[in-house]
């Protein structure tokens, strides 16, 4: 990870972020995590409502840059958070961000939408100096910190700034999942942004249909239907309701 520092500015330069399993690490440094999360928001079974977010810090001399040196601690710095039955709620989002610890931007929330040829687009927003103390956690007029749209071809998502700068790019294979940093940027910038890529991700997994099938299937009887089910005995019993709760 290469960095630069300008009166008092901490600068990261461009680089790749792999998320594995519970770590994100940098194509530069694959054997040291950058961060760390505490359960895969990958996975189709979900596991909690929220995510413990840290970033680590690697205290070892700048010699030893490159090596595991054991001087490296984890900061909390990020809850993110997917409340159950967040549809029914109106005074916070179904997906966002808390700030842990002093000095991150504030608190992030991400907002899901359809575009004129049907796909999905997201805002992620910025309410400045916000942390998870306080009351409300949201501004009523929070401002743009990012911009996430598809490419039209390959159906991977492009990251802007709120000026309309292109900063990254996520790219998949299998299962391996990478957000392509192209602009340089302050630290806390990059925290927000690998924490709201994480957030992503989570979005991408719950809302999956995959997600959805499973979680219906949970609910439903193991006799009740066949399959995928008939879905008038579906209405029936509410199981489509519970979907829907959802999602």
């Amino acid at each position: 990870m290469r960095e630069s520092h300008g009166k008092g500015v901490h600068i990261l330069e461009p680089e790749t972020l792999s998320l594995e399993s519970q770590c994100i690490l940098s194509d530069t440094a694959p054997t040291i995590p950058l961060y760390r999360i505490d359960w895969n928001v990958t996975s189709i079974t979900q596991k909690a409502s929220s995510v413990v977010f840290e970033r680590v810090e690697d205290d070892s001399p700048l010699e030893n840059e490159g090596t595991t040196s054991g001087k490296q601690r984890n900061e909390h710095i990020f809850y993110l958070a997917h409340p159950a039955g967040a549809q029914y709620q109106t005074d916070t989002p179904a997906y966002y961000i808390t700030s842990v610890c002093p000095g991150m931007l504030g608190n992030i929330s991400l907002e899901a939408s359809k575009s004129p040829l049907h796909k999905t687009e997201f805002k992620v927003f910025l309410s400045e100096r916000k942390s998870w103390s306080d009351n409300p956690l949201f501004d009523k007029g929070p401002r743009l910190l990012f911009d996430v749209k598809p490419k039209w071809m390959g159906g991977h998502y492009t990251w802007s700034d709120a000026k309309g700068n292109r900063i990254a790019y996520e790219d998949r294979k299998g299962d391996q999942y990478k957000l392509v940093i192209t602009a340089s940027m302050e630290k806390v910038v990059r925290d927000a942004l690998a924490a709201s890529w994480c957030l992503k991700l989570w979005y991408d997994t719950a809302e999956s249909r995959q997600a959805k099938r499973e979680a219906m299937e949970r609910m439903t009887p193991p006799d009740g239907f066949q399959g995928y089910g008939d879905m008038k005995m579906a209405k029936r019993i509410g199981a489509l309701g519970s979907l829907g709760a959802l999602g």
